[in-house]
């Protein structure tokens, strides 16, 4: 699929809560997203690093896009399961996020996702499975 239909695929999925809080993206290949996030009050933990549930949702949501991307991007994911290990906090102004897909089968995509802050730091780096449903998006 070119470039231009992956982006055009990824973009209508940035949706409801990854919205909220405020995903971008920055590139889309097959198999394979990066993408940013700004840093607000509402996604920081109380001692001002940027929460985990926040670094979850960025790769979790660019993570799908790259299951999506590495067989049929219309086809609809799920997350299966995330094994995230946070490594450093997040600090700074804006988060970047890097999803590539490592193994696509039938029913099931694993990906790496990684976060890094603005110093270009790996902060947080995981796998996580997603599960593709008959679903598709028409």
């Amino acid at each position: 699929m070119e470039k231009n239909s992956l982006m055009k695929m990824a973009r209508g999925r940035l949706v409801g809560f990854a919205v909220y809080c405020g995903l971008e993206l920055d590139e889309v290949n097959a198999g394979e997203v990066r993408g940013h996030c700004a840093l607000r009050p509402e996604l920081l933990n109380p001692y001002g690093f940027t929460h985990g549930g926040a670094i979850n949702t960025v790769m979790d949501t660019f993570g799908g896009m790259a299951a999506c991307g590495a067989v049929e991007p219309s086809r609809y994911v799920v997350t299966r399961s995330a094994d995230v290990h946070y490594l450093r906090p997040v600090l700074g102004g804006m988060m970047y996020a890097h999803a590539t897909a490592i193994k696509a089968g039938k029913q099931t995509c694993l990906v790496r996702a990684e976060v890094f802050d603005e110093e270009e730091r790996l902060c947080a780096e995981g796998l996580l499975e997603f599960f593709y449903l008959d679903k598709t998006i028409e």
